[in-house]
């Protein structure tokens, strides 16, 4: 991780302005987790087994493969057809941002539970200041909007829903093949955890959220954008290009209809297989289009943002050609 935030340091680039555009970015993590690691006088990984996993109670909690394996692991399936990863985990240098720790749902709830109980574990041991929970609900940045089902703001460390008038908070993470959505409804004191590993992973999660979240909290789940049967006009011109980030390419071809875009993945995106596929995206209105086809079972939503500078699936990929 040393290594990672030192290239950091000395080679990122910002792809905007402070306080500009939100992007989700592994690499802040990691950067908070180097200064947990200087400030703590121990590496990540001993921090987090020493002033949370331990403390916590939790039982099925890796961070490390050699860890994992000591408990029944699922592998992720990639491709189509679906076959097992070639690899398992990230480089150990992204760990702060989830490339390598690995737990049980039932883990997860358990941590979910501790922040419901303003830091203090099932047994009664304090690992969170009081008031943290609170803190990390705050909204911190204003996300681009995509649709009523999406994040609508961020807290610390924490995305934010305004789902049925209700605040719902929580995180997604995936690793090759491996989906986990883990979500806590704080008005109804539900935790919920939900994994996948490989298929139709999204729509398997999404019908399993929906299915929680209405019986056990009275929470009907806005609606997903779908493709309309007539798709709204708009400047084709204003989209086309490529956008690149360090991980994938877009190349976006546009007509009258629509849009065209193939993601070209790098580096280890490219090793998992994952990627290097076209699919086709028609308007629903605000620079937002909808893939005409569904993706892990969901049909994927993307925006173009500051007149089309940049493709928003979550993270903000600059143009940087017409």
């Amino acid at each position: 991780m040393a290594k990672l935030v030192a290239f950091i340091r000395s080679n990122a680039r910002q792809v905007s302005g402070p306080g500009e555009l939100f992007s989700y970015c592994n690499a802040g993590y990691c950067a908070l987790g180097a200064l947990v690691a200087r400030l703590r006088e121990r590496t990540w990984e001993a921090a987090m087994r020493e002033l949370l996993i331990e403390p916590l109670g939790a039982r099925h909690m890796a961070l490390y493969a050699e860890e994992a394996i000591m408990f029944r692991a699922a592998v992720g399936h990639v491709g189509e057809p679906l076959r097992v990863s070639p690899r398992r985990q990230l480089p150990q240098s992204n760990a702060p941002a989830g490339s390598t720790p690995s737990a049980a749902p039932r883990d997860l709830v358990r941590f979910g539970r501790m922040l419901l109980a303003d830091g203090v574990a099932a047994d009664g041991t304090r690992v969170l200041p009081a008031g943290t929970f609170a803190e990390m609900c705050r909204p911190q940045v204003t996300l681009p909007r995509l649709g009523e089902r999406y994040t609508t703001a961020w807290g610390l460390g924490l995305m934010l829903f305004d789902w049925d008038g209700k605040l719902v908070v929580g995180h997604d993470g995936s690793a090759p093949g491996q989906t986990t959505t883990w979500r806590i409804v704080p008005d109804r004191g539900l935790v919920l955890a939900v994994h996948a590993n490989g298929g139709h992973a999204s729509a398997f999660i999404d019908e399993v959220l929906a299915e929680i979240l209405s019986s056990a909290a009275g929470i009907r789940l806005p609606s997903r954008v779908l493709p309309p049967d007539t798709p709204a006009p708009f400047r084709p011109e204003t989209y086309a290009g490529s956008y690149s980030a360090p991980p994938v390419t877009y190349e976006v071809k546009a007509d009258a209809d629509g849009l065209e875009i193939t993601d070209i993945p790098h580096g280890l995106a490219a090793q998992f297989g994952e990627g290097g596929t076209t699919a086709r995206y028609v308007h629903v209105g605000d620079n937002r289009f909808v893939g005409v086809e569904p993706d892990k079972g969901l049909h994927p939503l993307i925006a173009f943002l500051q007149d089309g500078r940049f493709l928003y699936n979550m993270r903000a990929v600059p143009r940087v050609t017409d």
